[in-house]
């Protein structure tokens, strides 16, 4: 199962979810597992997995609590026995004084040593002197060893690597002790005996494996019968001696406990010929059974070769069908045997791959690595959940996780090694879909600018992306959403639907506090989470900054107040000049009464005077340029009466005539502004490259009458660019801007205007109409561009007080903008400011 290297919690539940998927039909008897991480997985993801059926975990913990226990289990623990072979050695050497405890610097065996220093020597620290070797080198330990005091034991366990991390075979370096020490060496392996050791109490790891096979067919026969939830079963020690090594040191064979094994025995004479002896006394009874026992003995031997066949049977089915790959190898890494799964992973067939080195189906990058954990595997290490990549025939890459023990050969040296392996492809595949999944899901997150969190059912964040940090803060994460609320506490009231499992999806806006402090509106959509069981987890929500937008919609309503508001103001003077044409009408009355004898004609003209005046009551419903009919016709008569009936009219009613002809010229200015205001606003723009020379040559073409009327001087100095803009709407600008120059201007001066061009930052164009009039107060400068605002009297300067009006609503338009520098009595120096066009140079 690869737990020690892949102890994640997603893997693991990966692998119970394989498992159960694998097994789901199976009917199983019994669960043999190794190890502890192996006990720990099936009491938690794997608790679900078979959970009536025993578990016997052998080299697994030593103890485990009842009440920890998920399931029943039986525990095998591995203990090396010292405290037993140091028993042994001391009733066969009553008089020893001091103990060598040999073993070599490996993580395992110092851990090893610990536990005999802590658990097993104690017992005896009073009366023995103890020497350990795990922190010398081979060399040292040698030399050490070579020439020991009287009284003196070697107990040998393994020796794997010395503490320079050289690595030994245990078997060489046991065989080596025994040639240079002059003291006796006992172990605990029965692997050691053919070097010379004495003996000891000895694991057998046949007798285990026998044990555990045994104990699990008697279970699942029930020939034993589980009442605990943890039972421990006891690994059995064998006592066992070497009859030569005892005669070697001069100890005494009857002080070996009972039941031991004694190997190398050399009977006596007596104990060599008694069999015959007493054989030939008894030869003849014996013969009387000897038919029984061999009709006996015939029946068991074909059961015996029966049981093993069905036996072998057995155990080449399941490997031939079995799904994992099984394999060996020998010592040079060749395969040697490989079951047929072997075939439907790689493609290649079996004899393709018999006789051929594993990595030969690697990558050269794998193949390296895989060497090196060969390598230690031959030293006498496990290999459990090495995880590779080989080639199948077709070129594609196959994960496997592996799994290997090495062997030995009847000498104790390497011989090969042994193991099983799985097929892991697709859960690399699927694992790195996933990665690239989440990478991808992450990389959106991070790009969205929408503000994304989410919160438990206590309205806690529990997750935001970067746009949401940002915003709020780095900290965010485990705060209450309502700690960022202004003045918004009541939002949880329009959101507990959602919670209480009501609504699926709310909207809502809110005013939030962002991490620098500042109070932001934000929209937020909330959508419910909820489990498997549909209850409600939390909620999933997004939001946008719609502070600016709702500031806009503001303006936009202050603006739209405001022109109502104009508009009313507007109405209100044309109520005034309707006033104003009321009391003309009544000097109109007067007049008539007046040329009462005047000629048909006369009476037809004020007959239709009579009409305009009817129709300039209704003012306020005609739009502005049907107004200028009726008002031309009020000038002209009104002319006419001047002009040529003097005679007629007496002082009072030539002012009154002369009065009419002065308003409705004031009156027409104002229709022709208010209409090209009126355009200003609601006409379509449509922006064009302007060549700003031409259109100002054009300009000073159709005022040159007025220039000359002025008997002013106007000069366009240097280079015009080409700017964005509306020709109609840009020319009116510059028009009205030269028109004020000329206007504005004290009586004893030559007007004098300049109009010059700059290139601004940012692509920009300014131009400059400079003037030397009256100028303007420094507190006055920004209202004279709103409609209807005089600084003089229309005695002094006429005009319909809209021309810089037009000016400010044009660009604004046109997307540019204006300004004024000007000092009373030092002349002003208006500025308008476009885009520039396609000529510009950055």
């Amino acid at each position: 199962m690869d737990l020690v290297r892949n102890d994640d919690s997603e893997y693991r539940q990966q692998l119970a979810a394989l498992y159960r998927y694998k097994y789901s039909l199976h009917e199983i008897g019994m669960l043999i597992i190794e190890g502890e991480p192996a006990l720990k997985f099936f009491s938690e993801e794997g608790k679900d997995l078979f959970p009536d059926v025993p578990v016997l975990c052998i080299y697994g913990p030593e103890i485990i609590k009842p009440e920890e226990a998920s399931r029943q289990i039986i525990l095998m623990p591995f203990d090396q026995d010292v405290r037993g072979t140091l028993e042994y050695a001391l009733d066969l050497l009553p008089d020893i004084k001091r103990v060598i405890y040999v073993c070599g610097s490996t993580e395992v065996e110092r851990r090893r040593e610990k536990v005999a220093r802590d658990t097993v020597f104690v017992q005896w620290i009073d009366k023995l002197e103890f020497e350990y070797t795990s922190d010398l080198s081979y060399d040292e330990m040698m030399e050490r060893i070579s020439n020991q005091p009287p009284n003196t034991i070697i107990i040998f366990t393994y020796f794997f690597a010395d503490k320079n991390e050289t690595a030994f075979i245990p078997r060489d370096v046991a065989k080596k002790i025994i040639e240079v020490t002059n003291a006796p060496v006992f172990g605990i392996y029965e692997t050691l005996f053919d070097v010379g050791i004495v003996g000891g109490s000895i694991a057998r790891f046949g007798n285990d494996g026998d044990q555990s096979a045994n104990l699990t067919l008697d279970i699942i026969n029930g020939k034993i019968i589980l009442s605990e939830s943890v039972t421990t079963v006891t690994t059995i020690k064998t006592p066992m001696f070497d009859w030569r090594e005892l005669k070697r040191w001069g100890l005494d064979v009857r002080k070996i406990p009972e039941g031991s094994i004694l190997l190398n025995y050399e009977p006596s004479f007596w104990e060599l010929y008694k069999n015959y002896v007493i054989g030939g006394l008894i030869f003849c009874l014996a013969q009387m059974f000897i038919i029984g026992a061999l009709l006996i003995q015939r029946r068991r031997l074909q059961a015996a070769e029966k049981a093993i066949k069905e036996s072998d049977v057995l155990y080449r089915d399941l490997i031939e069908t079995a799904q994992d790959l099984i394999w060996q190898c020998d010592a040079e890494g060749r395969y040697t045997y490989l079951n047929p799964a072997w075939e439907q992973v790689f493609g290649y067939k079996i004899e393709e791959m018999l006789g051929k080195r594993f990595s030969d189906f690697q990558t050269p990058e794998y193949a390296e690595r895989v060497l090196k954990e060969f390598a230690q595997l031959l030293k006498g290490n496990t290999v459990k959940g090495l995880e590779t990549v080989h080639l199948g025939k077709d070129g594609r890459e196959i994960h496997l996780v592996f799994n290997a023990k090495f062997l030995v050969d009847e000498v104790g040296s390497p011989a090969g090694t042994r193991g099983t392996a799985y097929d892991i492809t697709e859960r690399v595949l699927t694992v790195e879909a996933l990665r690239a999944l989440s990478t991808r899901q992450e990389a959106i997150l991070a790009a969205v600018p929408d503000i994304i969190v989410e919160v438990d059912k206590d309205k806690v964040y529990t997750w935001a992306n970067p746009a949401s940090l940002e915003f709020f803060g780095e900290d965010a994460i485990g705060k209450e959403a309502a700690f960022y609320f202004e003045g918004e506490q009541d939002t949880y009231g329009v959101v507990q639907p959602l919670f209480n499992g009501c609504e699926n999806v709310i909207y809502l806006e809110s005013w939030q506090r962002r991490k620098d402090g500042q109070k932001r509106l934000l929209a937020w959509w909330c959508r419910v989470l909820k489990d498997a069981e549909e209850n409600v987890t939390g909620a999933l929500s997004t939001a946008r900054d719609i502070t600016e937008r709702k500031e806009a919609e503001e303006a936009i309503r202050r603006h739209r107040d405001e022109l109502e508001q104009r508009v009313a103001e507007r109405t209100a003077q044309l109520d005034i000049r309707l006033g104003e044409v009321e009391q003309l009408n009544l000097g109109m009355a007067s007049l008539m009464e007046d040329l009462q004898s005047a000629q048909h004609t006369t009476e037809q003209q004020a007959k239709r005077l009579t009409e305009v005046n009817a129709e300039l009551e209704t003012f306020t419903y005609s739009v502005s340029h049907d107004l200028r009919a009726p008002l031309r016709a009020v000038q002209g008569f009104a002319e006419i009466l001047s002009k040529e009936y003097p005679a007629e009219l007496d002082p009072r009613g030539q002012s009154y005539a002369d009065y009419i002809v002065s308003a409705a010229r004031q009156m027409d200015a104002l229709i022709l502004d208010l209409l090209a205001y009126s355009r200003l606003t609601s006409s379509e723009i449509r922006l064009e490259c302007l060549d700003l020379g031409d259109l100002i040559n054009k300009v000073l073409t159709h005022l040159a009458s007025a220039i000359q009327a002025a008997d002013a001087q106007v000069q366009a100095a240097g280079d015009f660019p080409q700017v964005i803009g509306q020709a109609a709407i840009l020319g009116q600008v510059i028009e009205n801007l030269l028109s004020n120059a000329l206007k504005f201007v004290s009586t004893d001066r030559t007007p004098q205007v300049s109009i010059r061009a700059e290139e601004k930052p940012g692509g920009w164009v300014r131009l400059w109409v400079e003037d030397n009039g009256i100028g303007i107060a420094p507190e006055h400068q920004e209202r004279i561009f709103n409609v209807f605002e005089r600084l003089h009297g229309v005695e002094i300067y006429p005009g319909s007080v809209i021309g810089l009006s037009i000016v400010k609503k044009g660009i604004e338009r046109l997307g540019g903008r204006f300004g004024v520098q000007s000092e009373v009595d030092q002349g002003s120096r208006f500025w308008i400011e476009l885009k520039a066009g396609e000529n510009h140079e950055k």
